[in-house]
């Protein structure tokens, strides 16, 4: 049985907190510096200081931490509403280099955290503390985010905090790649205490070698509207044949990525996108009113995207039939497409100027799967929606 080490390559311990606004280390994250516990034989690994930037606007200071250790503590994010990249987070930044041949992976990420009622400073006060009662987790790779989780409860005592990636392919590695983990802990209690304070301690990254036989294909990509904001809950299926019978899927997650990892290599297969929920979302009478203006000549469609959205019947024209049948969804005579789906998706990349709508491509086909990562991307199409309004 192949298994993938996960040993920690990463270790951030906090100890060596410095905080004193006499000499500004209050303001300089210089001191958190990674330790390597285990050396990797696949891939060189370095990582930057944990920091906040600017750090003049994002200050820090020195808690007790876990078993008579030191801690960091930072500020929180007074909004209770969270804000993917907002500057409070708390970043560590680490670069993967896979060695010739190598296929690498982070296969997890844990730490302590706490919110307490009371804030206790390393030579400094204590006191109340408007503690955030929630913190959330963001990953990019390469500046394209992978991973995200909000709304995480925060803890009133220590507690560790522990994330797996072991089933993402996104965090399996064969080019070089820079990680970037941002955690915001955000929404204060809301007590009045003048400090919002939230202690870190004992930050570990793990990952380790993928075995050789672990280097089957596997697939993953983005389902992305045409703006680029990426699609979630869309059912991607997976088959040998072309009639999807046997098929396996993979649900998008919250930033539209999907992923089948560990695909037997040298078969063909067929990729796809499935999503019919929510029929109503984006459609109303201004879509309407620009289906009309195309079929009278007076502002005809440019791109084959705004085809496929108005062609609500699916039959690869846009005409009044549409415009009835989507009347009729908005009357409440209909709560489907009788012979469409709420969604179409389309491979990329593929020209979409053009006004042919048997053009479109829906299906993927990998006429003979290879060995490593391969990557499929997929724009979404809203049935209906003209103007680009629906909601993801």
């Amino acid at each position: 049985v192949d298994f993938v080490p996960c040993l920690p390559i990463i270790y951030y311990a906090l100890d060596s907190c410095q905080s004193y606004m006499s000499n500004g280390t209050n303001m300089d994250y210089s001191e958190f510096v990674p330790d390597y516990p285990t050396v990797l034989a696949c891939a060189d690994v370095s990582a930057t200081n944990v920091y906040r930037s600017p750090p003049l606007e994002n200050k820090h200071s020195c808690t007790p931490g876990v078993n008579e250790s030191v801690a960091m503590c930072i500020s929180s994010h007074p909004s209770c509403s969270y804000e993917a990249g907002h500057q409070a987070s708390l970043i560590i930044e680490a670069q993967i280099n896979p060695h010739p041949d190598s296929l690498v992976m982070l296969t997890g990420l844990d730490f302590f955290e706490k919110a307490p009622a009371q804030y206790d400073w390393i030579d400094g006060p204590s006191g109340d503390n408007n503690y955030p009662t929630k913190y959330g987790i963001r990953i990019l790779k390469n500046g394209i985010e992978i991973y995200r989780s909000e709304e995480i409860s925060t803890n009133p005592s220590w507690t560790l905090q522990s994330f797996d990636f072991l089933n993402d392919t996104a965090f399996q590695v064969k080019d070089a790649a820079l990680f970037r983990i941002e955690l915001l802990p955000y929404c204060p209690i809301g007590n009045s205490a003048q400090v919002s304070a939230w202690d870190i301690d004992e930050i570990r990254i793990y990952g380790g070698c993928v075995p050789a036989s672990g280097l089957n294909a596997d697939m993953t990509g983005k389902v992305i509207t045409k703006a680029g904001y990426g699609i979630p809950h869309v059912e991607m299926q997976l088959a040998d044949n072309p009639s999807f019978t046997n098929k396996i899927t993979n649900m998008t997650n919250a930033s539209g990525t999907y992923s089948f990892p560990q695909i037997e290599n040298g078969n063909g297969y067929y990729l796809q996108g499935y999503k019919n929920d929510d029929v109503l979302n984006g459609v109303s009478a201004i879509d309407l009113v620009l289906i009309q203006k195309h079929l009278l000549g007076i502002t005809p469609f440019t791109s084959l995207q705004q085809y496929i959205a108005a062609d609500a019947n699916h039959d690869e024209r846009v005409n009044v039939l549409d415009l009835v049948l989507l009347q009729k969804l908005l009357l409440g005579s209909i709560n489907e497409f009788p012979r469409n789906t709420s969604w179409r998706f389309g491979y990329l990349p593929q020209d979409m100027s053009g006004q042919d709508l048997s053009t479109f491509k829906e299906v993927y086909n990998f006429e003979s799967l290879n060995q490593g990562h391969q990557f499929v991307d997929f724009i979404g199409i809203k049935i209906g929606d003209l103007n680009g309004d629906a909601k993801r």
